[in-house]
């Protein structure tokens, strides 16, 4: 083979020099990318990225019984933003030469402790999960010592872990107040697993936005789904078509739901926003192929996975200081499904 054709090997000292930074620089980003600036970890990524670099996995290992594997633990692998998540983690782990280990639960709490016993059995060097409930046994099989683990949009008190949430009380509170901008009263609210705190979050905001804006809760409003499918969303919708006094605007648990709801909408004859105003909740990339587009809450994906690798990255590599509960905050993404009550109320 012509030696002119092989292609050559990246190493470290290549990229520091290509960055312009030196080797315990990139060193650093490798293994804990918070203690590098913002620029200069955007000079080393656009190197890596320029020549799909991947750190030497085995080399790595020799430092210690590490294996470069991390664990995944999903409630549903349907769902668009936990893909989404997914994906990101998987890139960036990938970039810091870790494989990723993916288990669907399928909302179910004894497959979690299932998946959980499968993944210590791998010698996994950290978890992230988003468990199906907000239960402290889900971390009592692990030593979080060894284990390190990330929970994200869940809360378990006491559980002396990191976690990453979105903060739906404040955004619910916008919500109501954009809805109410545009004349709506009527409001109301396809929710589900009000069990866990942040569905408790998203309820508690709906209500303090009604009371903020002096509307009288009508809990005939609120609807529990116990499901997420376009099915569930459709029947939680033709309950509030059956209502005698019906709302004008409804806020959905998620896009799947909503997109859902509005095929109830328009096989009852109803139209969207003419006479139901909707508003789902993930801001998923099919919001703006539906018809009518689909006004959204934010789920912010990238960055919630971003943080979630980043603490589990630092945890990995010796980070001792106290847990930290980071809440990131979302925004209302306007499209074509919400509009002005043209009704009187």
């Amino acid at each position: 083979m012509n030696s002119k054709n092989k292609k050559k090997v990246i190493t470290i000292k290549d990229i520091a020099k290509e960055a312009g930074v030196c080797i315990g620089t990139v060193s650093k980003f490798f293994n804990d990318r918070s203690v590098v600036s913002e620029k200069l970890s955007a000079q080393i990524q656009k190197v890596i990225t320029k020549h799909n670099y991947r750190i030497n996995v085995s080399a790595s290992s020799l430092r210690g019984k590490i294996t470069k594997m991390i664990g995944v633990i999903i409630p549903d692998s349907s769902s668009l933003h936990f893909s989404f998540v997914i994906k990101e983690i998987e890139k960036l782990a990938n970039q810091f030469g870790y494989s990723v280990l993916i288990c669907n639960s399928e909302n179910n709490f004894n497959t979690e402790l299932e998946y959980i016993n499968v993944l210590k059995s791998r010698n996994i060097d950290g978890l992230i999960i988003i468990p199906s409930e907000e239960n402290i046994r889900i971390l009592e099989r692990l030593d979080l010592e060894k284990t390190p683990v990330v929970l994200i949009n869940r809360i378990i008190k006491n559980s002396n872990v990191d976690s990453i949430n979105i903060d739906t009380y404040n955004i619910l509170l916008e919500v109501i107040d954009y809805l109410v901008s545009l004349k709506h009263k009527k409001i109301a609210f396809i929710i589900r697993e009000t069990h866990l705190i942040q569905s408790m979050e998203r309820l508690r905001g709906y209500k303090d936005g009604l009371k903020k804006n002096k509307i009288t809760i009508n809990k005939e409003f609120i609807i529990d789904e116990q499901e997420v499918s376009l099915e569930s969303g459709y029947k939680s919708m033709v309950k509030i078509l059956n209502l005698d006094d019906k709302p004008t605007a409804v806020i959905v648990y998620n896009d799947t739901l909503a997109i859902g709801a509005i095929k109830a909408i328009k096989d009852y004859n109803f139209k969207v926003p003419d006479d139901f105003s909707i508003v789902g909740f993930d801001n998923s990339f099919v919001d703006g192929y539906l018809e009518p587009t689909l006004t959204s809450l934010d789920f912010p994906k990238e960055e919630i996975a971003s943080k979630a690798f980043s603490l589990l990255l630092a945890r990995m590599n010796g980070d001792k200081s106290l847990p930290k509960d980071i809440i990131v905050p979302s925004s209302l993404v306007i499209r074509n499904s919400t509009g002005e009550n043209m009704k009187i109320d």
